[in-house]
């Protein structure tokens, strides 16, 4: 964890529960898991977001793209969609101004990360002038991302899905 934070440091750090797609508050159910899931350590670093067991992990369990997500927070909780709306994740932080925290630069790692692409879609990769941690951060991402959870169905893909015997 300390070579990905690098000289300069992460953007943000803290525990939080860290849940694939919606869950209603108190939900046990199968589709999200346990409503008693342990904290996650997330960290931001470029625009990504990386899930740790916990804090003294060597190793992130998974990374999240921040690229074509927005984030929206309530309370404690922190909402990443993607542009359609559809919730991607959802972070559950012990205080609201975690989440709040999270969500502002989360927003600010997202907007560059996306301008980078960009730049490098148009052919101006030149101009860019990552540091070292950075492209570090961005190596292990690309190994990580694989690793996220699946996203839960939706109760409209279930029902769309049932087979129904004709009468």
């Amino acid at each position: 964890m300390e070579t990905l934070r690098g000289t300069s440091g992460s953007d943000f750090e803290g525990y939080a529960q860290v849940l694939r797609g919606h869950a209603p508050a108190g939900c046990g159910c199968i589709f999200f898991g346990s409503s008693h899931k342990k904290d996650k350590f997330v960290m931001l670093k470029g625009p990504y977001c990386f899930v740790f067991q916990s804090e003294s992990s060597s190793s992130p369990q998974y990374a999240i793209s921040l690229c074509n997500l927005t984030m929206e927070y309530k309370d404690a909780v922190a909402v990443l969609q993607t542009n359609l709306g559809d919730i991607d994740y959802e972070l559950r932080f012990q205080d609201p101004k975690q989440a709040e925290s999270f969500c502002e630069k989360a927003r600010a790692l997202a907007a560059s990360g996306q301008a980078e692409e960009v730049r490098v879609r148009l052919g101006h990769e030149h101009l860019l002038h990552p540091t070292k941690s950075i492209m570090f951060a961005k190596n292990i991402a690309e190994e990580k991302l694989d690793d996220q959870p699946s996203a839960p169905l939706s109760n409209t893909y279930v029902l769309a899905n049932i087979v129904v015997a004709p009468m």
